[in-house]
């Protein structure tokens, strides 16, 4: 089944070679693409203060988590 599958993908493949895209310019997607992002600016912060006084554990102005896959403190 899969070399049936196989051989009709690479005999397309085979009719894909016989078109002339020497003036065809490579491309990453066949759609123009803008970017809808709005620009990266800093804007209002939190003190360390603040957003670690909220936290239900913390030591040496980080958040304290609990350890993982069996590593100690």
């Amino acid at each position: 089944m899969f070399t049936e599958q196989l051989g009709k993908v690479l005999a397309h493949a085979s009719d894909l070679e016989k078109f002339d895209i020497g003036d065809v310019e490579p491309m990453t997607h066949p759609l123009g693409l803008t970017n809808v992002i709005r620009p990266d600016t800093v804007g209002e912060t939190l003190s360390a203060e603040v957003a670690l006084s909220q936290a239900p554990d913390a030591e040496d102005g980080q958040f304290a988590v609990p350890a993982i896959l069996g590593e100690a403190e």
